[in-house]
C-alpha cells in the first residue's frame, strides 16, 4: 500500500467511524480550524488522487485524535492515552519553564514508564514553542543527541557533545561547556510532535 492508499484509507476510515459525511467532515474541520476545506478536498483525499499538506495531516490527526505515525502507517494503533508521570515530578516544578505533559503512544504502552512528554517553551530553530518532545528515560547519551538534564542542579533541555569528560550542551541563543561529572542526565529525545492548532488545550 502507498502512503497516499494508506492516508486514504486512515481518514475514510476515521471518518466513518464517526459516522459523519465527507461534507460534514469539511464542515466541522473548519470551524475547529479556522480553515477553508471543502467536501471535494476530502473526497480527493479518501480517493487516493491527492495527499493533504503537513499542515492540513497535523490537524486531521488532532481532529481524530490520531497519532500522525498511525496517520502514515508507521504505526497500527490508533492513538495515544493519559497516564500517571510518576518518577520525575520535580520537573514540572514552577520554578523550570517545561511543562510535563503526561501522555504516551499506544505503541509504547508494554514499557510505558521509559517515557515521557514534555512541552517546551524555549525556541530552537527546529523545534517550535509548545511543540511537544517525547523523551525516553535514561542516564547516558549519544553526541548530537536533544536531552533533558539537569546541570549543576539547574535542569534544562539541549543538544548534547561530549569529548574528553568535557560536556557541551547547546540551544540556538546558549552555548554551556562543563565536566560531565556536573550533568545528570533524565532522557532522550526520540520524537518531536509539531504543535500547530492554537486552539488546543495542552
Amino acid at each position: 500500500m502507498t502512503l497516499n492508499d494508506t492516508i486514504a484509507f486512515r481518514i475514510r476510515q476515521s471518518r466513518n467511524s464517526l459516522n459523519i459525511t465527507q461534507q460534514q467532515l469539511a464542515d466541522e474541520f473548519n470551524l475547529r480550524f479556522d480553515s477553508s476545506i471543502n467536501r471535494g478536498m476530502v473526497s480527493k483525499w479518501e480517493s487516493g488522487k491527492e495527499i493533504p499538506n503537513t499542515h492540513h495531516l497535523i490537524q486531521l490527526s488532532q481532529f481524530f485524535n490520531l497519532s500522525l505515525d498511525y496517520m502514515v502507517g508507521n504505526i497500527e494503533v490508533r492513538s495515544y492515552r493519559e497516564i500517571p508521570f510518576i518518577e520525575y515530578p520535580e520537573l514540572s516544578h514552577n520554578r523550570f519553564i517545561y511543562k510535563v505533559i503526561c501522555f504516551v503512544p499506544e505503541s509504547r504502552s508494554a514499557d510505558e514508564h521509559n517515557y515521557f512528554y514534555m512541552q517546551h517553551n524555549e525556541i530552537f530553530n527546529d523545534i517550535a514553542q509548545f511543540d511537544r518532545l517525547l523523551f525516553r528515560k535514561q542516564d547516558t547519551a549519544t553526541n548530537n543527541q536533544l536531552i533533558a538534564v539537569f546541570v549543576n542542579g539547574e535542569f534544562m533541555i539541549r543538544y548534547y557533545y561530549a569529548k574528553n569528560n568535557i560536556v557541551s550542551l547547546r540551544s540556538d541563543s546558549e552555548h554551556t561547556l562543563c565536566h560531565v561529572k556536573d550533568i545528570c542526565i533524565v532522557g532522550a529525545c526520540v520524537e518531536i510532535v509539531k504543535f500547530l492548532d492554537t486552539n488546543s488545550s495542552l
